[in-house]
């Protein structure tokens, strides 16, 4: 099932957020219990899959690292993922794209006044920043705190695009990756020939062969 996570700021990020909404929530305690009860499913975390493309890669890894009880697989392609270097990068491409949409996105989902950096060296800088690494920065944190609960995700795929118009993109996943492998996180990183879009092929060819082989089909 597609989970569109637009909104009137173009994009919820899929997190619980005072501005945006509890889309967290609406996705693991309400969606979830939705389906299981409506359709025939297996409802069971070992038969259940996340996976996202770019905002939705980011939501997937974060729900799934979060809630590793109600999705056992993660395939995440080329999620917004960011560090304290590549920060500026971020804001600079998404203050070009589309009139900044997903600049006005990303700051209404994590700043409560909306706020982005502006790398000006101001006393708020700081707040700011720290608001905006709670979304796509703080991976050696959000690390630590998959590894300190049980359960654990049977498989995650970090799916980096290789002919992607955003760089920092690829080197925040490279950088993920590092960061998995130093602490022993069982995962696996695949790099497509391809732009940053998700196509039937992509799905055919690389995201539904992972689930195939890592979800339980009984």
């Amino acid at each position: 099932m597609a989970i569109s996570g637009f909104n009137m700021y173009h994009g919820s990020f899929y997190v619980n957020s005072a501005n945006t909404g509890r889309w967290e929530d609406f996705i693991v305690k309400e969606l979830v219990p939705l389906i299981d009860g409506r359709y025939r499913t297996l409802a069971q975390s070992s038969s259940r899959g996340l996976a996202g493309h770019s905002m939705g890669g980011m939501g997937a890894l974060n729900i799934g690292l979060t809630h590793p009880d109600v999705f056992s697989c993660v395939y995440s392609l080329d999620p917004a993922v960011f560090n304290d270097e590549l920060i500026k990068d971020a804001v600079a491409d998404w203050q070009r794209l589309e009139e900044g949409i997903i600049l006005t996105a990303y700051s209404a989902a994590y700043s409560g006044d909306g706020s982005y950096p502006h790398f000006d060296g101001s006393d708020t800088e700081n707040r700011v920043i720290a608001q905006w690494q709670r979304g796509a920065g703080d991976w050696e944190q959000k690390i630590r705190d998959y590894l300190a609960g049980a359960p654990r995700l049977t498989s995650l795929a970090l799916v980096s695009e290789g002919r992607t118009e955003y760089p920092w993109i690829t080197k925040g996943l490279r950088c993920l990756d590092g960061l998995l492998n130093t602490r022993g996180v069982k995962h696996e990183f695949q790099t497509l020939d391809v732009g940053h879009v998700f196509t039937p092929e992509i799905a055919e060819t690389s995201m539904m062969p992972f689930f195939f082989r890592n979800l339980t089909m009984k």
